[in-house]
């Protein structure tokens, strides 16, 4: 089955007033994946593949269409052609840029999460309270040059 893979901006201004890329019943932050040929939707105009993460593992008021969620502003993703890995760069907001691994049903973090940095919002919150993002975590500061 060939799918079609979609990443999308939480679709607030900063820091995600909307709390759109923590929220599984929305599209906003989120990488999304269906099958243009298929019909399982809830339209029928595109279907769901079946090895998504949330029809796989449904989870209350989840879209099935979600691949990965907690997105600020992904603005690339690519696949290594030797094994698959799928990898997203994700513009960051305060601190840092970031590029992820990403697998199905991933939570990237946003806006709990800048990179390895917890958000203004979140700092006051015990960190109990707080999902721990998985480490490492690449990311550099927009002030600081990438040396090679």
């Amino acid at each position: 089955m060939d799918c079609f893979t979609r990443a999308s901006p939480d679709g607030g201004s900063g820091g995600d007033p909307y709390k759109h890329a923590q929220d599984l019943s929305v599209a906003f932050g989120k990488i999304l994946r269906i099958d243009p040929l298929g019909h399982n939707s809830r339209n029928g105009k595109y279907g769901i593949p079946p090895s998504n993460p949330f029809v796989k593992n449904p989870k209350p008021g989840a879209i099935g269409e979600i691949y990965a969620y907690g997105c600020r502003n992904p603005q690339r993703f690519s696949w290594d052609p030797k094994n698959g890995n799928m990898f997203l760069a994700d513009i960051g907001q305060d601190v840092v840029e970031k590029v992820t691994l990403v697998t199905p049903g991933a939570n990237l973090g946003w806006n709990v999460w800048e990179g390895s940095f917890a958000t203004p919002a979140t700092r006051s919150k015990p960190a109990t309270a707080r999902a721990i993002p998985p480490l490492p975590i690449p990311s550099w500061s927009s002030i600081t040059p990438i040396r090679f």
